[in-house]
């Protein structure tokens, strides 16, 4: 039966300390439904190996058509189908932190795949939320490019230069926050050695990409807000609840991938 890793990761303070003492553990990443559904969705991506997704991806990305944005931020977005977005000028006059992320893909076993993260448990807003590497603009970064590689290295432990970044897809603000947030798509040629910091990660899930063409996966639930509820959409992977942000941000990842896909129906 086909197995994922995901690293459960003790919140030592050092990470010296955390490689000599490594904690890991296989889990079980699909039933056997899943795994039969996800392979059927990898065939119709019609990407028989990784290296032709990312052709294909790359391609895709490179004929300055304009991306899916807003629209697909929508579908996966608690209560957008209730509530008016922001436009940027009033976004921009809230003066949002600057901010970035990495989609990293890679293969495993030549099937693509990318990772998420669930943070440690601490009093914010994040805390113990699954979502993408990721973080605050720093001066010394100069481009936000480099700020979603930066915080891939210092998160999960893959080196800026062993990540290609082929793409910038749409920023997507976050009002709890007051964050915008650029999405960057960043490849591996290869499966990588995750070496997470346990001060802010608590493990990484390995995701294949065509579990976001799967729409059995996708779901919603009530949560609370400012003292109501609200539906809120969400990806189910591996019993990880994918919403707000990182919900978006993959559904508008899921639009471009479905442009090149065999199937037309979604």
């Amino acid at each position: 039966m086909k197995r994922l890793l995901i690293r459960s990761m003790s919140r030592h303070p050092i990470k010296q300390e955390l490689n000599a003492n490594p904690k890991c553990f296989n889990i079980r990443c699909f039933s056997q439904v899943t795994l039969k559904v996800s392979a059927e969705f990898t065939s119709k991506m019609s990407c028989p190996s990784y290296e032709e997704f990312v052709s294909k991806l790359k391609s895709s990305m490179s004929e300055n058509v304009q991306l899916p944005g807003e629209e697909s931020h929508l579908k996966m977005l608690p209560g957008s189908r209730h509530r008016l977005l922001a436009s940027m000028e009033e976004v921009k006059r809230k003066q949002p932190k600057k901010s970035a992320v990495c989609i990293l893909l890679y293969p495993i076993d030549d099937v693509p795949h990318f990772c998420l993260t669930q943070r440690n448990s601490y009093d914010g807003v994040h805390s113990g939320e699954v979502c993408f590497p990721g973080g605050s603009y720093d001066q010394e970064d100069k481009t936000l490019k480099n700020t979603a590689l930066r915080e891939t290295w210092e998160e999960i432990g893959v080196v800026r230069s062993e990540i290609e970044i082929i793409a910038r897809l749409t920023d997507l603000y976050i009002p709890p926050s007051n964050f915008l947030v650029s999405p960057f798509i960043g490849i591996c040629s290869y499966t990588p050695t995750f070496q997470p910091d346990p001060r802010e990660v608590e493990s990484v899930i390995n995701v294949p990409v065509a579990s976001l063409l799967d729409e059995s996966l996708v779901k919603s639930k009530k949560i609370p807000t400012a003292g109501k509820t609200m539906d809120a959409p969400y990806f189910d992977f591996y019993d990880k609840h994918v919403w707000g942000a990182t919900a978006g941000i993959l559904s508008e990842l899921k639009a471009i991938i479905s442009t090149f896909s065999s199937t037309s129906s979604l």
